[in-house]
């Protein structure tokens, strides 16, 4: 079982984990290929969402690690 990270003391450089998309996208999701790397923002009030190279929303996340996340995002770490 995974370690769910905590927010105070993440390696935000480190912080790796596998999940799911949740709301995926239909229409986007089709367009995906193998491989490709998508960006992960915080957007309000303070949900983790999945965006392709072209800037329309893949789905959002929902992870044991949002709050890890969401406090790296905030100190200027970018996820892809």
């Amino acid at each position: 079982m995974p370690e769910i990270a905590s927010s105070a003391n993440t390696d935000c450089s480190s912080l790796s984990f596998v999940t799911s998309l949740t709301s995926p996208v239909a229409s986007v999701i089709v367009t995906l290929n193998i491989g490709e790397i998508l960006d992960i923002e915080l957007t309000a009030p303070s949900s983790l969402r999945v965006f392709n190279s072209n800037g329309l929303l893949v789905g959002s996340l929902l992870t044991t690690h949002r709050d890890a996340m969401v406090n790296c995002i905030n100190n200027g770490t970018s996820f892809t």
